[in-house]
């Protein structure tokens, strides 16, 4: 039996051991008739995947993993240990046993709670919800339980404000206390903008600190008060119980009210050859089975490309728009990290413009100062801004603002200011010239040996104010959103 440890629990027999008995030719300790049930068990199965998008199974390093008193686990892994793609990622079994179905569901929804694990993601809030689920408790379960009450059931859990307070303290390295001299300042106390994310929302928080053991946060407008007594956090007066747990650029609160917050990398450049919409990417670590898809196939989105064999199952990479395939970027048995990529029916961004892109890129390779980045939009800047990384400037506005063109995220704000020399005041497009504003610069720059690429968006516009700023590396791609 797979999940004999709900059966032993009932009965209060170890079944292993009688296999080895009887293995070694002993007889069955008792008859059928002399095995009694008593109460009630209940197991739920921990695994590394990503509920909200579909259950997949997940890959990562444990930093931190501890259970409960009071009930069952059968674990095969511990903390520092790695959840590889090789195997099952189950990481335990929690099983509860109770005198009736209704404390056996208690116990293993308190258990649930009191579990912490860290450093991966898991379907642990999943397990949270679903046997507080009123149809389950009741007992009114069929196969299209979980179907029908998805969108609850894989909601991410939202964080209490006090957990979101910890997790900006950690993020700001003082959750576990801080040196005597923060927060001095001459005049009034200083604020550090700070961005978080939690279940891919930005949450951004502004710190101010008159003290190393005081320390305001407004969270919009809300306004929290954390002070440090004793060696203990208390925010808005209530002692903090919660466990902070850091991994990597991860904080993790663990029970109901935490979460994962995730700290963005301000100098993260984007990886991928275009916008997202551009490559279907494998969703998972794995081996390509079948590509069925070629090279210049027009497809239409959702239409299958290619099937994915990861952790036992197959799972089938869906094109994520329509389009025409340009580029298939793995081999058949092969093991994908990026798979297809797409070049569009409809005029805009395609595969003739990294071309260009990489022409542009080694343009840049003969020039050994800093690069000016110069466009009409920061969208554009980002994108440059991937050529030349090490040495990207910004200096860059816009003359008009699109009513098509949607607001900055937080975490693009915070990737473009730290661009050198970026104007990006208070993030959003900028209304002055982009040709005027730091005209003194560009010139320092070309002076210096550096290069000054613009990107002319197929504009006899922007072409003229290039020539303005005598640019000697241009890019002319259609304009990226």
């Amino acid at each position: 039996q797979v999940e004999h440890p709900v059966t032993e629990a009932i009965t209060g027999i170890d079944f292993v051991e009688w296999q080895l008995r009887i293995a070694a030719g002993e007889a069955l300790p008792r008859t059928q008739e002399e095995i009694a049930i008593a109460g009630h068990a209940v197991e739920a199965r921990l695994y590394a995947e990503d509920v909200p998008a579909g259950f997949l199974p997940a890959t990562g390093r444990i930093a931190h993993l501890s259970f409960p008193e009071g009930v069952r686990v059968e674990s095969g892994v511990r903390a520092g240990d790695e959840i590889t793609p090789w195997y099952d990622p189950m990481i335990a079994k929690i099983i509860a046993h109770g005198p009736d179905r209704a404390q056996a569901l208690a116990r293993l929804a308190r258990a649930l709670d009191e579990t912490e694990v860290a450093g991966t993601v898991t379907n642990l809030p999943f397990l949270r919800a679903l046997v507080r689920n009123p149809d389950f408790l009741r007992g009114d379960v069929d196969t299209g339980l979980i179907g029908r009450d998805l969108a609850r059931l894989a909601a991410p859990e939202e964080p209490a404000p006090a957990a979101i307070v910890a997790a900006v303290l950690e993020a700001a390295g003082l959750w576990q206390g801080a040196p005597p001299h923060a927060g001095f300042a001459l005049w009034a106390p200083l604020a550090r903008d700070i961005t978080l994310v939690h279940a891919g929302r930005p949450i951004a928080a502004v710190l101010r600190l008159s003290g190393p053991d005081r320390a305001e946060i407004a969270l919009g407008a809300a306004r929290h008060v954390a002070e440090r007594r004793a060696g203990q956090w208390w925010i808005d007066g209530a002692r903090a119980p919660l466990r902070v747990i850091r991994a990597g650029a991860a904080i993790h609160l663990p029970g109901p009210g935490g979460g994962r917050f995730d700290i963005p990398d301000p100098l993260a450049r984007t990886s991928s050859a275009g916008p997202a919409g551009d490559v279907a990417r494998a969703p998972m670590p794995g081996v390509l089975r079948a590509v069925l898809v070629a090279p210049g196939q027009a497809v239409k989105a959702g239409a299958r490309l290619a099937v994915l064999e990861a952790m036992k199952m197959e799972h089938a990479l869906s094109a994520p728009r329509a389009g025409i395939v340009a580029e298939v970027l793995a081999e058949v048995a092969g093991r994908v990290p990026l798979l297809i990529e797409f070049k569009d029916q409809t005029g805009t961004m395609g595969a003739e413009d990294f071309g260009l892109e990489a022409a542009a890129a080694a343009d840049l390779a003969g020039y050994a100062g800093a690069v000016a980045l110069m466009s009409f939009n920061p969208h554009a800047v980002m994108r440059l801004a991937r050529l030349a990384p090490d040495r990207a400037r910004g200096l860059t506005t816009s003359a008009y603002e699109p009513a098509e063109w949607a607001p900055l995220d937080p975490a693009t704000c915070e990737r473009l200011r730290a661009i050198p020399d970026y104007d990006a005041a208070g993030c959003s497009f900028i209304s002055h010239e982009w040709t005027d504003l730091g005209r003194p610069r560009v010139a320092e720059i070309a002076a210096g040996g550096g290069a000054v690429l613009c990107w002319t968006i197929r504009n006899p516009e922007a072409e003229a104010a290039a020539r303005r700023v005598a640019c000697n590396v241009t890019f002319e791609g259609y304009m990226p959103r």
